[in-house]
């Protein structure tokens, strides 16, 4: 299962300021041969074809091309039918999936962005601990490209099971774009089981966000403060974004925050004064496990940098 499992869950190789990693020079085993090659080629993978990582499970490619309406490096990972919904709409050949998919299924997409010629894509790979990784393939120095302004972009659907997180480890073309939020104060509660127990902390950590449209994708780094044991959240999911700045994540990854066995949290809140302060309420979706755990909190936080410079050029009538 290319996803991270018990021991690996903790360990979220995305590299925002909030963690100090580096991804830059990661392992990039079990690459997608069947893509690189024929990339190389000039040639598309059919977008049908399902494609091998280590044997360890199957990247299913959604779709791919050279063009769509985003003009900036951006990452969606839809865990709904919902915020698949929203990808759609920037990706109009994807074909249509129930929310019976996603119980066994993730889907990533990764958009490069404007590139001035022909020659770019994206590559899938497993990082060396399992993680899903994200490239950019640039064409040979010295090739012959077509000199044709592109907007390259990739879809593949992940198989995971709704109850595990995801490890995304991502280049630094989709690095720059993240924007880092810090965690001013916060609390979550947990509560349930046979027992019927009960346990309130604080919330420290941070949060990477990315932006296109309505879509934003947030990168959880989340610790418990006060607790009677360390607890924390590391989930990538996106959500939808309204035009007065409310968001939506359907679904998302409760972590240790939650004991087992428990559902997933859904969270809603607030991007206000342009942007420089989140607000997020967590719940968990109504149960389907009976004497499970369930959670609820609240955080607020503070953006700990500028917004990332974002090309202003327009790709929305571009074909796709």
């Amino acid at each position: 299962m290319l996803s991270v499992k018990a021991g690996l869950i903790a360990v979220l190789l995305v590299s925002f300021a909030l963690n100090g990693a580096s991804a830059c020079d990661s392992q990039k085993k079990g690459e997608v041969k069947s893509a690189n090659q024929q990339a190389k080629a000039g040639a598309q993978p059919n977008s049908n074809q399902q494609e091998r990582v280590e044997a360890k499970g199957d990247l299913k490619r959604l779709a791919e091309g050279q063009h769509s309406p985003v003009s900036n490096a951006f990452i969606a990972v839809a865990r709904d039918a919902e915020t698949y919904g929203a990808l759609r709409k920037l990706v109009s050949n994807l074909p249509e999936q129930s929310q019976d998919f996603f119980k066994s299924n993730l889907v990533v997409a990764a958009f490069l962005g404007e590139r001035r010629t022909g020659g770019y894509s994206v590559r899938f790979s497993q990082a060396g601990n399992g993680a899903l990784r994200v490239d950019e393939n640039m064409p040979p120095k010295g090739s012959m490209t077509i000199q044709v302004i592109t907007y390259p972009f990739a879809v593949v659907a992940v198989p995971i099971s709704e109850r595990e997180s995801l490890a995304l480890d991502v280049g630094r073309t989709w690095r720059s774009m993240i924007r880092n939020y810090q965690v001013k104060d916060g609390s979550f509660t947990m509560s349930g089981g046979i027992a019927g127990r009960s346990q309130t902390f604080g919330i420290t950590g941070g949060i990477g966000v990315m932006r296109e449209g309505e879509l934003a994708t947030f990168f959880f780094n989340l610790q418990s403060k006060d607790a009677s044991k360390p607890r924390e959240m590391k989930d990538i999911a996106s959500g939808v974004v309204q035009a007065s700045g409310q968001v939506k994540i359907p679904y998302l990854n409760a972590g240790s925050f939650v004991d087992m066995p428990a559902d997933a949290l859904r969270a809603t809140g607030l991007f206000a004064e342009n942007e420089s302060k989140l607000s997020l309420n967590f719940e968990s979706v109504p149960g389907r496990i009976a004497d499970g755990f369930n959670g609820r909190g609240s955080l607020n936080a503070e953006a700990s940098m500028p917004a990332p410079r974002k090309n202003n050029s327009s790709a929305k009538d571009a074909p796709q």
